[in-house]
């Protein structure tokens, strides 16, 4: 056998046959076997599971989902175990076949596939999960929730891609997590995965942030500065945005700026800490500060799109799809900054570049059409300084008549 899949289950009439019927290319065209636990289901769930497999078992649930999901790798006997939430729908099984009929998988330790979260206010956010494993005598799940088998390297981030449907009618699951994850934490206090794992969970009014804060301190106790361990990255971006949850510009920027300033890596959750960076210098009136900084952050989009980031952290940062796909997302702030700041020179050839993007033309008209108001409502700026920017953003209609504001919209 080459391929075991094991899944556990509970109430997932209503997903799981559109998910084991999306595995059919796998469970079809490689050798390979579908393992099934359930763990108490009360619907047509177990029926479903059957109709795709034998191998169909019950146990009683533990709140320990490590513990259920060793069940099914006690039942594996494939050469790789790869683990299936019910919740989840393959889009892409085309590379995944081939990692193992063309014998490549013998390489790697690991493998990793794009996941889509699919959430009901019709945002999508992805990140890569690591769900497909070379089967050792110490594979084991750990953690009892948000459990995972430790990755070992060689790993292959395969094209095969699914999407996750577990947030679009359950988007609070904090009931069901939190006491699991403050237990884990209680047990071993340096678990900086747990600990993590707690921040993500917390809600984000003021009261929340201060705690979530607290643990991010806790987990810098363990990780240190050390930038080969990825949680001291994660840890960074979350500190970051702890800020600007509780609208501290100067906090946002300090944080930010002490950890670029020694940073040796390029990684994905950059797009998010320089795209926050940005919005915290341009609330302080720091235009050409904030300009520069979403010119950075342009700079790490074209890395992450053509692949030439230094750091793989896909598997823990989840990517908005906005910060993924939306390229006029930062030249409209580059543009809009530069103006601001009277940067004519600059203003112009960024507006060059955004007016090529498709929409483009209809960005750059809303932000000649702002910026000159920006500027009015801030109390910091001199006569001299709104003049610039008026002058700036007349400029831009005169040289792009189509960008007037006559046209907007047509």
């Amino acid at each position: 056998m080459l391929l075991s899949i094991g899944m556990i289950v509970k109430n997932e009439e209503k997903h799981l046959h559109n998910c084991l019927t999306s595995m059919l290319p796998i469970l079809k065209n490689v050798k390979s076997e579908l393992i099934i636990f359930d763990t108490g289901s009360t619907d047509a769930t177990v029926e479903i599971a059957r109709k795709f497999t034998k191998n169909v078992h019950q146990i009683e649930w533990r709140n320990d989902f490590a513990w259920a999901r060793n069940h099914t790798l006690e039942k594996a006997t494939g050469k790789w175990f790869m683990y299936v939430d019910a919740d989840e729908v393959f889009t892409d099984t085309a590379d995944l076949v081939a990692f193992f009929n063309s014998g490549e998988y013998k390489k790697y330790k690991c493998a990793t596939y794009k996941w889509r979260n699919v959430h009901a206010d019709g945002i999508f956010s992805h990140n890569r999960v690591s769900r497909l494993f070379k089967r050792e005598k110490n594979t084991r799940f750990e953690g009892k929730i948000h459990e995972c088998i430790m990755p070992h390297l060689p790993k292959k981030d395969l094209l095969a891609s699914a999407d996750h449907f577990g947030y679009y009618e359950n988007t609070n699951k904090s009931s069901r997590n939190m006491p699991l994850l403050l237990e884990m934490h209680k047990e071993d206090p340096t678990d900086v995965r747990v600990i993590y794992h707690i921040v993500k969970e917390l809600p984000t009014d003021t009261a929340h942030l201060n705690e979530a804060e607290r643990f991010i301190k806790l987990a810098f106790d363990e990780v240190g500065e050390d930038q080969e361990d990825i949680y001291f990255h994660m840890f960074s971006y979350l500190l970051v945005l702890n800020f600007a949850g509780k609208n501290d510009s100067q906090g946002v920027i300090d944080t930010a700026s002490k950890y670029l300033s020694g940073l040796k890596y390029t990684h994905q959750a950059l797009l998010g800490l320089l795209h926050t960076k940005t919005i915290a210098h341009h609330r302080l009136g720091e235009y050409s500060k904030a300009a520069k900084t979403a010119e950075e952050a342009m700079e790490i989009y074209e890395k992450l799109r053509t692949g030439k980031l230094d750091l793989d952290i896909s598997t823990l940062f989840v990517i908005n799809e906005n910060l993924l796909v939306d390229k006029p997302l930062y030249l409209s702030n580059i543009l809009i900054n530069h103006i601001l700041a009277g940067n004519s020179e600059a203003a112009f050839s960024w507006a060059e570049v955004l007016g090529k993007e498709p929409g483009g033309n209809f960005e750059i008209c809303g932000i000649a059409a702002s910026a000159p108001e920006m500027a009015e409502a801030n109390p910091q700026m001199t006569d001299a300084q709104k003049n610039t920017v008026r002058e700036i953003s007349a400029g831009l209609e005169q040289k792009y008549p189509l960008f007037s504001l006559r046209t907007c919209g047509q």
